[in-house]
């Protein structure tokens, strides 16, 4: 039982919920990861990074990525929205790509990103052809609601 006003925290409801949402002034609450892509091994051409993310009723998303270089360089992240599952692509103003790595050294970074009114985003990633023979990189990528 809430006594107090400010005690009252976030809940995510499931379809199979009723009630409503309740926060607090002070939200500050981040969920588990609810998107994640394990060892994606990179190719030269974007391609889409796992299945299309549901971000309808997100304001922010919290974007972690892990690279291993291996002997790929010029790694390069790309983030599209949709309207409907395998629909049209739109670029998202001010995000248009985002270099993950120039040279084979691995990285760690983290991208927040204002979702808005947008319903479904899209991650892509490529990097430069690689030598056959030659160990492409792979990435990780987990998403958080924020």
């Amino acid at each position: 039982m809430v006594n107090n006003i400010n005690d009252l925290e976030y809940k995510k409801f499931t379809e199979e919920d009723e009630g409503i949402f309740v926060k607090t002034k002070n939200y500050n609450y981040v969920s588990d990861v609810f998107f994640r892509v394990e060892d994606y091994e990179l190719t030269s051409t974007y391609a889409d990074v796992g299945e299309e993310i549901d971000v309808s009723g997100c304001n922010k998303i919290g974007i972690y990525v892990s690279g291993v270089a291996n002997d790929s360089a010029n790694c390069k992240l790309k983030i599209i929205t949709r309207l409907e599952e395998d629909g049209d692509d739109y670029v998202i103003d001010g995000f248009t790509e985002k270099t993950l790595w120039t040279t084979a050294v691995d990285t760690n970074v983290y991208y927040e990103l204002d979702v808005g009114a947008m319903v479904l985003l899209q991650l892509q990633l490529k990097a430069d052809a690689i030598e056959e023979g030659e160990d492409v990189g792979l990435v990780t990528i987990d998403v958080v609601k924020k």
